[in-house]
């Protein structure tokens, strides 16, 4: 199975402050760990995983009342993973994204962005993404769009200071990948 051989985790603390009335800006200061196994046991020079830290740092605004607008740098120091003692390592490229969220009922909400990653580990290039949202009871949160042109959907659930979001996405040669998100609120 894949996940034998390689495996990514991502953990991430987050702060968020309101700037302006319509303005907001936050951070991410994320530990990334990534795991490759399978190396032959004459391979000493290799390790089977690899521990970085990382920083996002993002701005968003709600020029209108129904339309936000978001732009975020991700692994903005360019984190380094190093799996054999004598390479550079890989490295991890700034990924910048942008997008645009208009909701006409509070209930439903259609999304673009926009993001583009230059060389480094994950060299994809530019790509768009479109989705939509629809709310039911406040709480249960269903999810379609497009991802790079392949569909993708998600499930989500919304609590007063708790969200949980189930996300699928085909990555091509991977196949499906799964993302489980849980997030807290404190105010």
């Amino acid at each position: 199975a894949l996940s034998d051989i390689f495996k990514e985790e991502n953990f991430t603390a987050s702060y968020a402050r309101t700037l302006r009335r319509n303005i907001s800006m936050g951070i991410n200061l994320k530990v990334l760990r990534a795991t490759i196994g399978n190396f032959s046991a004459s391979d000493v020079s290799a390790q089977t995983n690899s521990t970085e830290l990382s920083t996002d740092i993002g701005l968003w605004s709600a020029p209108a009342e129904q339309v936000t607008l978001g732009l975020v740098v991700y692994d903005l120091n360019s984190p380094r993973f190093q799996f054999l003692s004598d390479s550079p390592g890989e490295k991890v490229q700034p990924t910048v994204r942008g997008g645009i969220a208009y909701r006409p009922k509070p209930f439903i909400l259609f999304d673009a962005d926009w993001h583009t990653v230059d060389g480094g580990v994950k060299d994809l290039g530019e790509s768009y993404h479109l989705g939509s949202e629809l709310t039911f009871a406040e709480i249960i949160v269903f999810r379609l769009g497009v991802d790079r042109s392949k569909f993708a959907g998600g499930l989500g659930f919304k609590r007063r200071l708790m969200d949980l979001d189930f996300a699928f996405y085909n990555q091509g040669e991977l196949g499906l990948i799964y993302r489980v998100t849980m997030s807290f609120r404190w105010k």
